[in-house]
């Protein structure tokens, strides 16, 4: 039997989803950062880190590299790191 749901009640549940995913989210960019409360620009700060220090794997690089895509951003700047490495 199909249920249908109306349009408030679809609202609250995608509100809670969408919390739940929020949550579940920021707990897993703690866990990379080693931080306890996430704040705007942590992950960003620790793949950047991690690749000027050396200390980088292939998942980080794609980490960022979804992370420059998502918001139309340019790798131009992340590949001083490198120069200044050498």
């Amino acid at each position: 039997m199909n249920v249908i749901t109306s349009p408030a009640t679809f609202s609250i549940k995608m509100l809670l989803f969408s919390r739940w995913v929020d949550t579940k989210i920021k707990g897993e960019v703690n866990k990379f950062t080693n931080k306890e409360e996430y704040q705007f620009g942590d992950m960003t700060k620790e793949i950047l880190r991690r690749v000027a220090t050396g200390q980088y794997t292939l998942d980080d690089l794609f980490m960022l590299l979804k992370a420059l895509a998502i918001f139309q951003a340019s790798i131009s700047p992340i590949g001083k790191f490198e120069i200044w490495r050498c």
